[in-house]
């Protein structure tokens, strides 16, 4: 059993102190955030036994405080089970050991003989309610849980299932209360274990989080502060919400952080490493648990994610309990040093060659198809909207698809007689960046000669504020259809297979590889596509490198030697 919620080292001590925080309804009546305590001892084990009765004390003035609330308010509160069980451990056991440990300090004092009749009187009580229980008499507990559940204003049907738990946890919880007064007396209380239905309880009651601090309370804070110290971005935040959200679901709602251990997470970790590939678009495995995914498992054989993959869910996890135990709401990682040993790599993503991009450009998206969901088979349709221009944008500017997907209509200018896009990052009108910096990206004269910036000024003189607005970012904030698209797309026109890396980005590793061809150095390179600069340098004053003249000269140095556009140019 741990304790891990509710004790921690005092600052600059060795000394170990309990803490609780009182739930914020009830600040009010007992006038305090929290409760502690200094325990006074360095050592856990010895901290664990004197927390034990404080804590149910201070279990006990929340309790009352729940109960005065109540009865002032009128309220008709309908418990959960988890409220049943805490409920039954507190009065059952914690506030039952509470009042037998005063009463046994008091009859010691009277002496020898008022002592030897509380032994007796707790002896007769205990067996007459053992007794009881094998009968199946459990009468004497229903009054008391009735007595209980009237003062604090709960209602609970007697024929619930859970009003029958209730009363089997209070008689499991009291009987063990008399049995540990008993070895109170004895002297042998060191050597008392409880039934493990009690015991069972009274640890799913110390791993429950404290309230507002749940790992999904928890989580909120970690997103604000991040967000605030802009050290994440709200999809990277949003990506690991989903992950953590999981993770909470596999470990237990309820769980506080300070409970969760490292055979949790090592679980966890497992589990996602025994999972097919794309398992949540599965039919098989949709709305199904983590646990439940893993069982039906068992007769699959298919690919499995990556462990690289794995990582990843595993890194996101890691940052947020570092964060938690910077914070002070729990001990340590546990997930520190239980990432697999697969190195991350980065994912191939081979530009195009001259081939391929002839038979592109000269595919039914070029040159006239069907239309909508029929693109790659020959047609008389002319298809002139995103579909149509974005790979070209970024066959000519090397911008990446997500940032040209964006692009507004006042975003593509010409400017001292260079036509230019954009590319801004500002989240108030939902455009971002990777890096988080706004750059221009050069619009090559081929693609000015093939009509875009007439498709622009049709788009303004239209009152279109975004180019391609029938692009709208998904739930984790990303303009993932263009790039989904274009994946089916290479697929259905033969020049994507499998897993082979080809897609948009090729387009921006192509026009990489036809700036070497030009003579410029890679430094250079990545000033054009719009790279992060890691110099010194780069760190002074706050102009990007490299001016629009400066940029133009290198877009238009792209000859882009044996690819065939005179077909897209209109005469």
């Amino acid at each position: 059993m741990s304790l891990s919620a509710y004790l921690q080292r005092r600052p600059a001590s060795q000394f170990w102190q309990a803490r609780m925080m009182v739930p914020a309804p009830l600040r009010s009546v007992l006038g305090r955030r929290e409760f502690t305590k200094s325990l006074g001892v360095a050592d856990r084990r010895e901290a664990e036994r004197l927390a034990y009765p404080i804590i149910g004390r201070w279990l006990a003035e929340i309790e009352a405080a729940k109960t005065n609330m109540a009865m002032l308010s009128g309220g008709d509160f309908e418990p959960t089970s988890a409220d049943l069980e805490e409920l039954a451990v507190l009065i059952g056991f914690d506030v039952a050991g509470e009042r037998a440990a005063d009463l046994t300090k008091a009859k010691a004092r009277l002496g020898r003989e008022a002592y030897e009749n509380l032994r007796a009187k707790l002896s007769e009580h205990h067996g007459a309610r053992v007794r009881e229980r094998h009968a199946g008499d459990l009468s004497y507990w229903t009054r008391t849980a009735n007595r209980h559940l009237e003062r604090r204003g709960w209602r609970l049907p007697v024929d619930h299932e859970n009003y029958r738990s209730f009363i089997e946890a209070l008689a499991n919880a009291g009987i063990d209360a008399l049995a540990r007064a008993i070895a109170s007396v004895d002297g042998n209380e060191q050597n008392f274990t409880p039934s493990p239905a009690t015991a069972q309880l009274v640890e799913e009651r110390i791993n429950r989080a404290r309230p507002g601090e749940t790992i999904k309370e928890l989580f909120d804070r970690y997103a604000t502060q991040r967000l605030k110290e802009g050290t994440k971005r709200q999809d990277s935040i949003d990506t690991d919400r989903r992950v953590i959200s999981e993770f909470n679901a596999f470990v237990g709602i309820d769980r506080s952080l300070p409970s969760i251990t490292i055979a949790d997470v090592r679980e966890w970790r497992d589990v996602l490493a025994s999972l097919p590939l794309g398992f949540r678009k599965r039919n098989e495995f949709k709305d199904l648990s983590l646990r439940d995914a893993c069982a039906l498992l068992k007769a699959y054989s298919g690919r499995t994610l990556q462990l690289v993959t794995v990582n990843k869910m595993l890194s996101a996890l890691s940052a947020f309990l570092t964060w938690a135990r910077r914070e002070g709401y729990t001990e340590s990682n546990v997930a520190d040093g239980l990432f697999f040993a697969a190195p991350k790599r980065k994912k191939r993503r081979p530009p195009f060659n001259a081939d391929q991009l002839n038979s592109i450009l000269r595919s039914p998206l070029f040159s006239g198809s069907q239309g909508d969901g029929r693109e790659h088979v020959a047609g008389e349709v002319l298809l002139r909207d995103w579909r149509y221009w974005i790979p070209l944008v970024a066959l000519f500017t090397g911008a990446r698809i997500g940032e040209i997907a964006q692009l507004r209509a006042n975003d593509i200018r010409c400017q001292d007689g260079v036509w230019i896009a954009m590319i801004c990052s500002d989240e108030e009108v939902g455009q971002v960046t990777k890096t988080d910096q706004s750059r221009p990206a050069v619009l090559h004269s081929l693609l000015i000669k093939m009509g875009f910036a007439d498709f622009v000024t049709c788009a303004r003189n239209e009152g279109r504020d975004r180019l391609f607005p029938e692009l709208e970012r998904n739930g984790r904030g990303h303009m993932a259809k263009p790039s989904r698209f274009w994946r089916d797309y290479l697929r259905r026109i033969g020049i994507k297979e499998g897993a082979d890396g080809y897609g948009a980005h090729s387009f921006r590793h192509g026009l990489a590889d036809q700036l070497r061809v030009a003579g410029y150095l890679d430094r250079d390179i990545e000033v054009a596509l719009g790279h992060n600069q890691s110099t010194v340098t780069a760190g002074y004053g706050q102009l990007r490198q490299g001016t629009v003249q400066r940029l133009s000269e290198m877009i238009e140095s792209a000859r882009f030697e044996g690819i065939d556009f005179a077909h897209l140019i209109p005469a």
